[in-house]
C-alpha cells in the first residue's frame, strides 16, 4: 500500500513538473575573456553542492555573435554580411564537436574547466589579493562558470 502511495505521489510530482531534473539549455557558458565566443549551456546540476557541473557546446548562434561583434577584426570587409557568415563558417568547422565542461566544488572552492581536448584549466577560490583577472590571464570566464555552479559560495567569497 505504502508503496503503491508512493508511486502514486511520484507520478503525481512528475505530471506537475516538481522532480528535480538536470538545468537544459540554461543560458551562455562563459568562454570569453575579451575577444572569444561563449558557448552555450545544454546541462547543468548540482548547483552549490561538491558536484556542481555544467556541460556545453558551441553552437552556430555563439559564433554568429562572436562575429558580428568581430573583436579580433578577422570580418573582412569590417561589417559585412558575406563576412560575418565567411567568419562563422570559418569557426564552426573547428568548433562545432568542442564539448565544454566545468566541475566545482563549492564548499572547497574548486573549480575544473575543460574546452573540448585541450589540457583542464584549475582555480581555487577566493582567488588570491593580487590575482591575475585581467583578460589575458584567462580568469574571468572562470570566474563566471564559478558564479554560475556556485552562487552561494560566490557570494560568500564576494565574487563580483
Amino acid at each position: 500500500m505504502m508503496r503503491a502511495l508512493g508511486m502514486v505521489l511520484f507520478a503525481v510530482a512528475i505530471s506537475n513538473g516538481m522532480v528535480a531534473a538536470p538545468a537544459r539549455a540554461a543560458g551562455d557558458f562563459p568562454l570569453a575573456s575579451c575577444a572569444s565566443w561563449n558557448g552555450t549551456i545544454i546541462e547543468r546540476e548540482g548547483i552549490d553542492t561538491r558536484t556542481a557541473m555544467m556541460k556545453g557546446i558551441v553552437t552556430k548562434a555563439d559564433l554568429q555573435d562572436y562575429c558580428e561583434r568581430d573583436p579580433g577584426g578577422e570580418v573582412k570587409p569590417p561589417g559585412s554580411k558575406s563576412g560575418i557568415s565567411q567568419c562563422v563558417a570559418r569557426h564552426l568547422k573547428t568548433e562545432s564537436d568542442a564539448e565544454l565542461l566545468a566541475m566545482a566544488n563549492c564548499p572547497a572552492g574548486l573549480l575544473e574547466f575543460q574546452y573540448g581536448s585541450n589540457a583542464p584549466r584549475r582555480l581555487k577560490f577566493p582567488l588570491r589579493s593580487n590575482a591575475d583577472v585581467s583578460c589575458a590571464s584567462g580568469n574571468p570566464p572562470l570566474i563566471a562558470q564559478f558564479k554560475k555552479l556556485c552562487p552561494k559560495a560566490a557570494s560568500r567569497m564576494r565574487l563580483n
